[in-house]
């Protein structure tokens, strides 16, 4: 059955009386049992159904299609199995430090599937805006950002995400703190910067030289889209939403909820490096998911925060490495 539909199995005392009309006082009895059992049955069922509701709100954030690309490009084929299995991101196929699957000395943190489809839809969304992007000014680009994100996550989506958010906490180990931490403090960045200074080394000077233009260009295309579709939508931090119950492991931003920066700035890094490295593409996008799922593990942000900011990050890569020349 579908949670979505929990609410209206409880019968009602007209239904009780139609359903019982003729059939004598024990037959009244035991239907009443059984009605009072579905109601105590849909009361439990509620809170899956809000936040099966949340999650489909989720993943229209941002405004995408789910459907694949009719046609298959050079950039198309830069998402790991977009087109045919948006999984291969979530999963994580290819991990950074073998045996954990994480940054060395990290412990992986499970992403979870639906999320992790979520951003395969994102960047592939992202991947459609690229021809465009190219020729757009900074003001245009980070104009058609807010567009596509649409009237941002809802109060209904916040909700839903606050009640996920409090069972992810509950379930986090000390390790897993410890990872957020890791990963607040830049562990995934300094990873993804590491690798790129690593390529350029054994490319021409010419390559190298707009390699490195490309991944400065994108933290900066990312930094700016992002913090301006954070003045725009203005959503408050998820520990900061009165009555959240959460406990962060790291230090709450001063900054807006949404989109996730951390993120933005981690698949910004990551699809250049996707792009001059494809042997390697899982890598970098695992990297870049766990730093953005630490950031909900950690308590500072919504899941919809992560997955518009895989989508800004993206988008902004795409722009930096066409304008580059790669």
């Amino acid at each position: 059955m579908c949670v979505s539909a929990v609410s209206g199995i409880a019968p009602t005392n007209s239904t009780i009386a139609a359903a019982t009309s003729g059939g004598g006082p024990a037959l009244a009895a035991t239907v009443s049992d059984l009605a009072a059992k579905l109601t105590q049955i849909t009361a439990a069922l509620a809170p899956l159904a809000a936040a099966s509701a949340g999650a489909q709100q989720l993943s229209a954030i941002p405004t995408v299609s789910t459907s694949a690309p009719t046609t298959t490009t050079s950039a198309d084929s830069d998402v790991a199995g977009a087109n045919a299995a948006p999984s291969a991101i979530a999963t994580a196929a290819t991990p950074v430090d073998p045996g954990t699957g994480a940054i060395p000395g990290s412990v992986q943190l499970a992403v979870p599937a639906a999320i992790g489809t979520d951003i395969a839809t994102a960047q592939r969304r992202a991947l459609a805006a690229e021809k465009a992007d190219a020729a757009s000014s900074s003001s245009e680009f980070d104009s058609s950002i807010i567009a596509d994100l649409g009237a941002g996550p809802s109060a209904a989506t916040t909700t839903a995400e606050l009640a996920q958010m409090r069972a992810i906490e509950k379930q986090r180990s000390d390790a897993d703190a410890k990872t957020t931490k890791r990963y607040a403090d830049g562990d995934g960045f300094d990873y993804l910067e590491q690798r790129m200074e690593a390529l350029v080394k054994s490319m021409p000077k010419a390559k190298a030289a707009k390699v490195r233009k490309a991944f400065k260009a994108a933290k900066k295309l990312a930094s700016h889209a992002t913090s301006a579709a954070k003045k725009h939508f203005d959503r408050t931090r998820p520990a900061n939403q009165a009555g959240s119950g959460l406990d962060p492991s790291i230090a709450t931003p001063k900054s807006k909820s949404f989109p996730s920066g951390h993120t933005s700035h981690a698949f910004a890094y990551a699809e250049v490096l996707a792009e001059v490295d494809p042997a390697n593409a899982n890598t970098y996008r695992d990297v870049a998911q766990q730093v953005a799922y630490s950031r909900v593990v950690g308590g500072v942000h919504y899941p919809s925060d992560i997955v518009a900011g895989s989508y800004v990050g993206t988008r902004a890569a795409r722009r930096a490495l066409e304008q580059a020349g790669l």
